[in-house]
């Protein structure tokens, strides 16, 4: 038998909408953000049998002790600081964990939910999504932040000065018009 109007509407909306208004969630966002706090990564997943996110643990290790909490049973969210040694700068990243044990059908709510756990965490320079370990590896982050960074003239590896400027050189030489 048809639905009534307004009902299919709303079965749809709600089967897309995730709650994000635990107020632990937003403290722990705020404890990543402060450089002088020491927690530097915090991890939500879903209350069980639920559309709500709760935090499942925050930490001060680092990138690398966030991504060693995933379970391949959940969907998890983490935010962190991680600071580049390479550049000496400060950067947060969103990682979005997909466990290889989850359901269909809450793997296919994941690209609605994450749009509306991503709008709580504000101001992350690089975002990961990936369903292995390896996903998360830190020379994929390395690499994405430096895509990232922008002017990565030597698509993420490390060209020196030198060679870099032998390149320009070469380029240049290439598209300079001839002279008449």
């Amino acid at each position: 038998r048809p639905l009534r109007p307004g009902v299919a509407s709303f079965l749809v909306l709600s089967s897309t909408m995730v709650d994000v208004s635990d107020p632990t969630v937003r403290s722990l966002y705020d404890a990543v953000r402060n450089d002088s706090d020491a927690t530097n990564w915090a991890m939500f997943s879903y209350v069980p049998g639920q559309q709500k996110i709760q935090s499942c643990g925050s930490g001060s290790g680092g990138y690398n002790e966030a991504v060693t909490k995933f379970a391949d049973d959940q969907v998890m969210y983490a935010f962190v600081r991680y600071h580049w040694e390479e550049r000496n700068r400060t950067k947060f990243v969103f990682l979005t964990w997909i466990g290889t044990g989850v359901k269909p059908l809450q793997r296919a709510r994941i690209s609605h939910h994450k749009i509306a756990v991503s709008e709580c965490f504000k101001g992350f320079h690089v975002e990961i999504q990936g369903d292995s370990k390896s996903d998360f590896a830190e020379d994929v982050l390395i690499r994405k932040l430096r895509a990232a960074g922008g002017a990565d003239y030597d698509g993420g590896g490390r060209t020196t000065g030198a060679e870099f400027s032998a390149f320009r050189s070469k380029a240049a030489a290439t598209f300079e018009k001839p002279t008449t």
